[in-house]
């Protein structure tokens, strides 16, 4: 005892050679106390736990030195008095010494024990409320099998519950004020200087506010998520993407603005939009690839701006889910037809014989890619008759080109290859990707642009009434995305005919 703290010893030399922990609560007076303490032969004095009626105490280390020398001495062990100078005033009822450390539910057990003899002892008249609600816990904990039962269970619900509001998303939920809150048009941005008074809006590009809705959070909160809104969908899309796939086409599935990441498909040696369709998705002919890109000739030839292949690349995904990429003018894939001299039955023969030595050459290596070129080989060979048929505009009624436009017959146009993505996906392409380049305009907008809008308008109001007439585009996701936006001041020579604007790059068009 030091002081009413329970303490421990353990002495070579002191103080070179020793431990000491004093716990920091002091002991009851005038009323039995249960001491336990235990050492786990550590040579530390964190190996010393001091527990008071069962209870484990925060301790304070006065020393802590001893490396392992002996504590074989001839001065007798002392129980309750620190010194001959502090001797220990009390009285010690029962002693007993474990040949092994106990663990605290042990030492609680035989706390509990200790005061439940003196509680026994006493009449159950004589006994307080708090003495007889311990004697019955104790009983259900110790006897009670259904209560143990019934309390695990319990104890398992409750981590359970607690794993899920851990992956959970706290959301905060504020009371709407009864007078809405105001704001207004600042004179050059000062607070104080108020013009006039704006009300709360949606943005007209987005569908109208239902008229039936309070114009409070509430309301907003059923525009935001109506079945027309594509902000939701967007949501929606990204989500599911993340569930089928591991990762959203966003990997910030709460976050798609500004401060959220950028698409996978941009991520440098990550695969595009439409290799990832193909790879989870597969293919609907197999006379056919299952993704494809083509890049229109623009009719505005100013300014070029270089399209690479790396834009439909399928990164870390086989070879075999890349794009297949058609050509705006010529064969629309090189070599599609066979050399003159060739029939058809010794292109099988030949084809058959390459793809024998590709095997033994993968069953050797191993190399992914060997089946990627096998598969392509056997594609570009069903090819040979699929895609003349799916090229060949010759059958497309008068009708279709008062849709799309003149433009449509001229191969090569956004126009054109607006309706041959029409009549791929007819038969069964899942994802096509057409490239219009040519809008990075610096210099000259109104001389570039007009073109620009001349060679996509038509052609997409015919696609998308084409495909309705169809019955198509109910099951064909349409996707506009223009180059990133422009500033709101001008670059360039800035005279009244030749004026540009520079980069915006965190605008985009997309519909």
């Amino acid at each position: 005892m030091q002081q009413r703290r329970i303490g421990m010893h353990i002495i070579s030399a002191w103080p070179e050679q020793g431990m000491k922990a004093v716990s920091k609560a002091q002991v009851p007076t005038n009323e039995w106390v249960h001491v336990t303490v235990t050492y786990d032969g550590s040579r530390k004095a964190s190996g010393i736990q001091i527990f008071i009626n069962g209870a484990v105490q925060e301790k304070n280390v006065e020393n802590d030195k001893f490396d392992g020398s002996t504590i074989r001495t001839e001065v007798p062990w002392k129980i309750g008095s620190r010194s001959v100078s502090e001797p220990f005033t009390g009285s010690i009822q029962n002693l007993r010494i474990q040949r092994r450390v106990l663990s605290a539910a042990e030492v609680d057990s035989l706390a509990k024990l200790s005061q439940f003899q003196v509680t026994l002892a006493k009449a159950v008249d004589q006994r307080t409320a708090d003495e007889s609600n311990e004697l019955y816990n104790f009983w259900l904990k110790k006897f009670d099998t259904a209560f143990t039962e019934l309390t695990a269970s319990l104890a398992a619900f409750e981590k359970e519950e607690a794993d899920i509001r851990a992956r959970g998303t706290i959301a905060h939920v504020m009371h709407e004020k009864n007078d809405p809150a105001t704001a207004f048009v600042l004179f050059r941005g000062e607070y104080d200087q108020r013009r006039d008074q704006v009300t709360p809006e949606t943005p007209s590009a987005f569908p109208q506010f239902p008229k039936d809705a309070p114009r409070n959070r509430l309301g907003f909160a059923e525009w935001l998520l109506g079945a027309e809104h594509p902000l939701t969908a967007r949501v929606t899309v990204n989500r599911l993407w993340q569930e089928i796939f591991g990762t959203g086409l966003v990997r910030t599935t709460g976050d798609l603005g500004v401060s959220g990441e950028i698409p996978i498909n941009q991520v440098t040696g990550g695969p595009c939009l439409g290799s990832w369709t193909s790879y989870g998705l597969g293919s609907l002919n197999e006379n056919l690839p299952s993704f494809v890109v083509m890049v229109a000739r623009p009719t505005n030839q100013e300014q070029v701006q270089a399209i690479s292949a790396r834009l439909w690349s399928s990164g870390y995904l086989p070879g075999e889910y890349a794009a297949t990429s058609f050509r705006s003018s010529g064969d629309p894939i090189l070599f599609i037809n066979n050399p003159g001299g060739v029939p058809s039955n010794v292109r099988r023969t030949t084809l058959d014989g390459l793809n024998r030595l590709n095997q033994l050459n993968f069953d050797q290596v191993g190399d992914p890619e060997i089946q990627t070129r096998i598969a392509q080989y056997e594609l570009a060979y069903r090819m040979q008759s699929s895609v003349p048929e799916l090229t060949d505009l010759a059958s497309e009624p008068a009708s279709t080109y008062e849709l799309y436009g003149d433009e449509a017959k001229k191969p090569g146009t956004l126009a054109n290859t607006i309706l041959l993505a029409r009549r791929m996906v007819e038969r069964g392409v899942r994802f096509v990707q057409i490239y219009h380049n040519n809008w990075d305009s610096h210099a000259n907008v109104a001389g570039r642009l007009p073109d620009q809008c001349r060679d996509l308008d038509q052609a997409t109001y015919g696609l998308i009434t084409d495909l309705k007439q169809r019955g198509m585009l109910d099951e064909t996701l349409i996707i506009w995305g223009g180059e990133f936006g422009r500033t709101i001041y001008s670059q360039g020579g800035l005279s009244k005919e030749n004026y540009g604007r520079d980069h915006h790059p965190r605008c985009f068009t997309m519909q």
